[in-house]
């Protein structure tokens, strides 16, 4: 076998992988893409030492996986513990695409229709209340907002990078919203220099290496990866690799986080 082709297998756990709980993986691998849901899911259960989809849907009941937009204006999965600090490392940068994307698209909010729409979210959804997108919108609606879907897309993904809610347990079948204070209470957050180092070294192993050019301390190269956030502190930048998805697909770009319709 080729000896880079190696690495990566390995590196992906799609070759003598070592875990058997499916938050460790994530963990792990820093964060999995999770636009198509029950794609993602079998992707991460694929990984286990066992290939199975209950441990998957189990640690997302519990709350030990979550699925939010973070780092990237994209679904992704990652591991309840990682959430604070990296929404500290990735809101701002997702809050003005999804601004500008709403801003472009006509949707007409401005703060005070975040601000209002996150306060009433804090009492639809307080005391353990999972529900889903649609079970929302009506609440919201009933209580005098507007919510088209593309509003209720932006109006969400705000709550989500504010950190008033994250993904909750499934209702048949279908995904819902819960508070995030309430879902993940011991979740913590880091201080900023050791979150990016955190961050980056997670992206260096899970890929084999090619999450972090060597020669680069300022940034792991925007070619490697979907988006970026400014490294103030350090004058310069360091990207999120796609983690989980094979490196022939990646789009070899330096444009970082660009405008994303996704919801």
């Amino acid at each position: 076998m080729n000896r880079l082709t190696d690495i990566r297998l390995h590196a992906q756990q799609l070759v003598a992988p070592q875990f058997d709980d499916p938050a460790e993986l994530i963990r792990w691998m820093g964060m999995v893409q999770a636009q198509e849901y029950g794609s993602a899911k079998w992707a991460v259960a694929l990984r286990l030492r066992t290939p199975a989809a209950a441990p998957v849907e189990e640690a997302l009941r519990e709350g030990r996986i979550l699925r939010m937009h973070i780092m990237r204006p994209t679904w992704h999965f990652i591991a309840a513990e990682d959430v604070r600090w990296m929404l500290h490392l990735s809101a701002r940068r997702i809050r003005a695409a999804n601004a500008s994307f709403a801003k472009g698209n006509g949707c007409g909010l401005d703060e005070g229709d975040y601000l209002r729409c996150s306060r009433l979210l804090e009492r639809i959804l307080g005391g353990g209340n999972h529900l889903t997108r649609q079970q929302i919108a009506g609440e919201l609606e009933r209580a005098g907002m507007a919510v088209d879907a593309p509003r209720l897309n932006r109006l969400m993904m705000h709550a989500e990078t504010d950190g008033v809610v994250c993904s909750g347990a499934d209702r048949a079948g279908k995904p819902t919203y819960a508070l995030l204070a309430e879902r993940v209470p011991q979740a913590v957050d880091l201080p900023e220099e050791e979150a990016l180092a955190l961050l980056r070294r997670r992206s260096t192993i899970s890929s084999g290496g090619r999450g972090c050019p060597s020669g680069r301390p300022a940034a792991v190269s925007g070619r490697w990866t979907g988006s970026c956030f400014a490294n103030r502190s350090a004058g310069g930048s360091i990207c999120c690799t796609r983690v989980g998805r094979p490196a022939e697909r990646r789009r070899r770009t330096r444009t970082c986080c660009r405008r994303s319709t996704s919801t």
